[in-house]
C-alpha cells in the first residue's frame, strides 16, 4: 500500500519559499540553510528547539485561558489576552502568574471573594485609602510572577518596608496580592498565608502611615487585609518577591 505523503510534500510551494525567505530574512545565507540537508545533528537541536517552543507557547495559552475564565466567572469581565507576552522564565511549578487586567479594581475582588469567603478590611474602601502602588493599569494589562509559595516568601524576614525601599527591593501590591489569593483559592479550595502574613510592600496607604499586610485567619475565620506601620517588622510578615515582569 503507498503511504500519503505527509508535511512539507503537503505545503504549497508559496508556504516553501515563504519559510526560506524567513530564514533568509534573519540573515541565514544559502550556504548556512544548506547545513539543514547536511548536518543530522544540527537538524535535531533545531527540530527540539522549535518543538520545546510550541510546548512552551501550548502551557502558556493553557495559564492564561485560566486567568480568562477567573475573570469571566468571578468579575463578570470579558479579557482579551491576546498579544499578551508570559516572561521567559515562567515555570508554573515553580512560580503563580498572576494577570492584572483592566475592568476591575481591588473592591471589584473584595466584593468577588466575599460571595465565597469571608474578608475583613482595616478600610472599606480600598481603592481610595491604598493609591501608591510599584504597578497599576495606567499602561495597560501586565503579567507578574510570584515564587509559588504557600507560605510567603522567607528571604526577607524581619525587614520593615522600609528597610526594603531602601534596598530597591520589588514586592507584591496589594491589588496583586488579592487577585494572587483568587488564582489559589479557584484552584485548591484553600488559602495562602495562613501561618504568615505577606507584606504588600508595593503598596501604601495615601498618607504613606501604613503599608498592606494580608493573611488568612490569625484569629479571624476569613481573609484579613490590615494595614502595618512601614518601619516595623516582624518575623512572620514578609513580602512576596517579583520574579519577573
Amino acid at each position: 500500500m503507498k503511504k500519503n505523503k505527509s508535511g512539507l510534500w503537503n505545503a504549497s510551494f508559496g508556504q516553501v519559499v515563504a519559510t526560506l525567505k524567513a530564514l533568509e530574512d534573519q540573515g541565514l545565507s544559502l550556504e548556512e540553510m544548506a547545513l539543514l540537508r547536511s548536518d543530522k545533528v544540527l537538524v535535531k537541536e533545531v527540530v527540539n528547539l522549535i518543538k520545546t517552543k510550541l510546548q512552551i507557547d501550548s502551557v502558556d495559552a493553557i495559564f492564561l485561558a485560566v486567568w480568562q475564565k477567573i475573570y469571566r466567572e468571578w468579575f463578570d469581565v470579558d479579557v482579551d489576552i491576546s498579544g499578551l507576552q508570559v516572561p521567559e522564565n515562567y515555570n508554573p511549578e515553580k512560580h503563580f502568574l498572576v494577570l492584572v487586567a483592566k475592568g476591575i479594581t481591588m473592591n471589584t475582588v473584595i466584593a468577588a471573594m466575599r460571595k465565597r469567603f469571608n474578608v475583613h478590611l482595616y478600610t472599606e474602601n480600598l481603592d481610595v485609602s491604598v493609591t501608591k502602588n510599584d504597578r497599576t493599569l495606567e499602561n495597560g494589562t501586565y503579567i507578574v510572577l510570584f515564587n509559588r509559595n504557600i507560605e510567603v516568601d522567607e528571604e526577607f524576614k524581619n525587614m520593615s518596608a522600609d528597610d526594603l525601599a531602601k534596598k530597591g527591593h520589588k514586592g507584591i501590591t496589594l491589588f496583586e496580592r488579592l487577585l494572587l489569593e483568587v488564582l489559589y483559592y479557584n484552584e485548591t479550595k484553600e488559602h495562602l498565608d495562613v501561618e504568615s502574613l505577606t507584606l504588600c510592600s508595593g503598596s501604601r496607604h495615601f498618607d504613606d502611615r501604613h503599608v498592606p499586610r494580608v493573611g488568612w485567619g490569625f484569629g479571624y475565620e476569613g481573609l484579613r487585609v490590615y494595614g502595618y506601620d512601614p518601619g516595623h517588622s516582624r518575623n512572620c510578615l514578609r513580602p512576596r518577591s517579583v520574579v519577573s515582569l
